[in-house]
């Protein structure tokens, strides 16, 4: 299961029955000791004994709860995870608008691949997984493109071409919008599930869709532009149709909303296929269109090659 991902442990409790009946004696006055599980039991309980009560195992409990009701926050997030790809390539388009009204049309491919065996280990290189995109619109934009590797231990490796230069250089973009969008390459190099502890949050609903909350804060040790996200997702195939991204003082920095009803299956892989992303600092938003999208492909590693960033496809 891949790994890498562009983040309140639900506790069972059961209440105790508020009234007995009068013919009940009271529990106060008649305890058993410890049962082999744990919990003290009644030995009469409305004329019956102790021997006659029986306690749910675990698996009957969580048959008779809501489905997804004993999930803990992480495992909502593997549950995510395991719907994310290993392999793609994607057409997108990206709709950038600014305070002003001003609007801006981007389009652009991806190819992206995970690199990582079936035990979530890098390459014999390091390598986690590699993304290059290459803009084909506006005029000024085509032909430019970026590279970034990410690697295990380390930073990712980032590299950009222009056309104009006809030069590819090493950069470090990791908060710098692509090409006056709101995303950045940061977005695109994902995140490791280890790299965040994972809080479940009430359940809620978005637009009448039932959804899971899970609130994913990033361990100390991971550099990032915010700290926490909180991440709303479908519960049919715990796709996320609403986050908020959030800085190390809880302050709201960005918004992304996926449109429920563009939710698609892409070869067993269950993708929005138009979504939204709020710059709430700049009061910027750009919105994505996935137009085709190829759900694990065969893509070689030299696909992924600075040699590549010179060339269309």
């Amino acid at each position: 299961m891949s790994r890498i991902a562009p983040l309140l442990v639900l506790t069972l409790t059961l209440a105790p029955v508020a009234a007995l009946g009068a013919d009940a004696v009271p529990m106060s006055d008649h305890v058993s000791d410890l049962s082999p599980a744990g919990i003290r039991v009644p030995e009469t309980v409305s004329g019956l004994a102790s021997e006659d009560i029986r306690l749910p195992d675990r698996g009957e409990i969580e048959d008779a709860l809501p489905q997804g009701a004993s999930m803990s926050g992480r495992q909502i997030w593997e549950r995510f995870f395991e719907n994310r790809m290993h392999a793609a390539v994607q057409y997108m388009r990206v709709i950038s608008s600014d305070p002003g009204g001003g609007e801006q049309l981007i389009q652009f491919w991806v190819r992206w691949k995970d690199f990582r065996d079936e035990n979530n280990n890098a390459n014999a290189d390091g390598i986690l997984a590699k993304g290059l995109i290459k803009f084909k619109a506006p005029d000024d934009m085509r032909g430019t493109g970026f590279l970034m590797i990410m690697n295990e231990g380390r930073g990712p490796d980032q590299f950009v071409y222009r056309p104009s230069t006809r030069r590819i250089r090493r950069v470090k973009l990791r908060d710098v919008g692509i090409m006056g969008t709101d995303y950045t390459l940061d977005d695109l190099a994902g995140r490791d599930i280890e790299q965040a502890d994972y809080h479940r949050l009430p359940d809620d609903e978005i637009d009448g869709v039932p959804v899971y909350v899970v609130e994913a804060t990033l361990k100390p040790f991971v550099q990032a532009q915010y700290r926490t996200t909180t991440a709303y997702l479908e519960k049919e195939h715990f796709v996320p149709i609403r986050a908020v991204y959030k800085d190390e003082n809880g302050v709201a920095l960005r918004e992304a909303v996926s449109n429920h009803d563009s939710i698609r299956n892409f070869d067993g892989i269950w993708i929005p296929t138009e979504s939204r992303l709020v710059n709430l600092k700049e009061n910027t938003t750009t919105m994505v269109i996935v137009d085709d999208l190829d759900a694990n492909p065969e893509i070689g590693e030299h696909l992924f090659s600075t040699f590549r960033l010179g060339l269309q496809r």
